[in-house]
Formats: C-alpha cells, structure tokens, sequence
C-alpha cells in the first residue's frame, strides 16, 4: 500500500476550514521592592527575561464524515503513544504536539505553527472481509514547487480494507483502536515529510515508502487491542 505523493490526482475537499488565531500569553517578571529610588520617568525600564516556553506545533483534524468521540478518543490516544518513539526516529517531530479537532474551534481564528489533518473516507469502520485493491494510497501531501505543503491527507477506507482480516473478529472498540494505530502510522509518515521538507522514503521505519498490515499493525501494539466479539 503506498504512502506520501500522489502522481496525477485531483481532489475536492468538502470540509469548511476553520482557523484558529492563538497566541503565546506575554510574560513580564515584575522586580521585587527594594527601597532603592524609583528611576527618572524617562528613564528606560530594565527588560525583563523571557521566561515563555517554546510553542508546539499543533496538528488540527478534520474528519470527512462524523466521527463518534469514542473514535477521536482512540485516535489521540494512538497518536500520543507513538509519537515518542516516532520523534526518536525522526528527530524534526515534536513529541508534545498539541491535537486539536477542527470542530471544537471557533470560527475564523487561526492557529499557528500547525499542520492540517484530512480524514477521508470510512475511519470508525465495520468488519471489512475483503482486502484494499493493490496501489491504493493510504495517504499522501502535496509538494508546490520546493516546498511540502503543512497538509497531510488520510484516506481512511482503504487503510481500513489493509487491515479488515485481522480486526474483523475484534469488538467495536478493538476495530476503533486498531483503525487508530492504522491512521496513526499514515499521519506520522506524512508528518516525517513536512518536518524534514523530503520527499525521500527509506527501506524501513516510518518513512518506509509501502505499508503492510505489519507496519500499520506493530505487533506489540495488537497485543493491547480489546477481546474479540463472541457472536
């Protein structure tokens, strides 16, 4: 299953892009009384030391069709286990990124030092028995001129095709974890590819340029999923 550019597509989003204006509180230490005389008011006032952490990047989610909160819960959940390891691997990922979903914001405000996320397609699915058609993207950025756009496109169904044999016994919440993990490893992919501003893949890793059931399924990770149904 490819990850990362599409050769020839044409897509039409449907979502209603909303932006959100944030910015970093202003801090100023306030000195301690002294006794000391006060300084002429013309004077020019010490500058005080700035003692703001630095911003995290924050990823904004919007979801094609409505997702039930129990499915965004499993999926920042996913998100926020992998993303240490994911920032070990790949350096140029904040490990603390904010995750926000673009519902909850209000309108025409915008957040900076983000990326967008796209959910395409069927991400709370039921058991699949068949298999995604060979070649299909699982998910993909765009690249204008040199320059990879802070944009990162999820296409759902077909990642849930990749792994329907495996969940396809798993309870409801098992299949929302697991289509989690999935989307999880898709979104830190296309992620590695806005950080690093490269569009090259490696042979293994997150950056590898094919998934399998494997890679969007890590073994220690199935072993946490929820029992299967007993119908």
């Amino acid at each position: 299953m490819r990850v990362g550019f599409p050769h020839s597509r044409y897509v039409v989003l449907a979502f209603a892009l909303c932006i959100l204006i944030a910015g970093a509180p202003i801090l100023g230490a306030q000195p301690a009384s002294t006794g000391a005389p006060a300084p002429a008011s013309d004077a020019p006032a010490p500058a005080a030391a700035s003692t703001a952490a630095a911003p995290h990047l924050t990823l904004v989610f919007f979801s094609q069709h409505r997702l039930p909160e129990r499915a965004w819960v499993a999926l920042f959940a996913a998100m926020r286990a992998n993303l240490p390891e994911a920032a070990a691997e790949i350096p140029a990922l904040d490990a603390n990124a904010e995750l926000v979903r673009g519902d909850a914001l209000a309108r025409e405000t915008v957040v900076p030092d983000s990326v967008t996320v796209y959910l395409h397609g069927d991400c709370d699915p039921a058991p699949l028995p068949q298999p995604a058609p060979m070649g299909e993207p699982l998910g993909w950025v765009l690249k204008v001129g040199p320059r990879i756009e802070p944009v990162i496109h999820v296409e759902c169904t077909p990642i849930g095709e990749e792994i329907s044999q495996r969940t396809q016994w798993l309870s409801q919440q098992g299949r929302r974890e697991a289509m989690s993990e999935a989307m999880t490893r898709v979104i830190l992919h296309e992620w590695a590819h806005i950080a690093t501003q490269n569009s090259a893949h490696s042979r293994e890793g997150i950056t590898k340029a094919g998934f399998g059931v494997k890679d969007l399924m890590p073994a220690g990770r199935q072993a946490q999923l929820s029992t299967p149904d007993m119908h």
